[in-house]
């Protein structure tokens, strides 16, 4: 049984990392500059590189991946960029309960 148990849960921290990864270098490889969107038609180039350096843009990929996994095991998701300045643990709580609540079966003929 303990043996079971063993293999399950490193499988599901290789399924973990996988998934992270992924997801991660994803959003590295994605086109444009969240930093210059962020900034809009106010662009500095003396600001954008301080906020690239705030955000940990200009760390290699896998200092960044690294980063991104420490916060992550501390459930720090980290600022959103839209709408700008809002924590993602608000978002995920504003949209969770109303994803909740469509898929919750209603009526006596949920299962026809």
């Amino acid at each position: 049984m303990l043996q079971f148990l063993v293999k399950r849960t490193i499988g599901l921290v290789c399924i973990v990392l996988g998934v992270t990864f992924i997801t991660f270098i994803l959003g590295y490889m994605a086109l444009g500059d969240p930093i210059k969107e962020m900034m809009g038609n106010r662009f500095d180039a003396h600001t954008w590189r301080m906020l690239r350096h705030g955000y940990g843009f200009d760390l290699p990929w896998y200092e960044q991946y690294f980063q991104f996994l420490t916060r992550l095991t501390h459930f720090d998701l980290g600022t959103s960029f839209h709408p700008q300045q809002r924590s993602v643990w608000d978002i995920l709580k504003d949209g969770v309960p109303v994803s909740v609540e469509l898929v919750q079966p209603r009526g006596s003929n949920a299962g026809v």
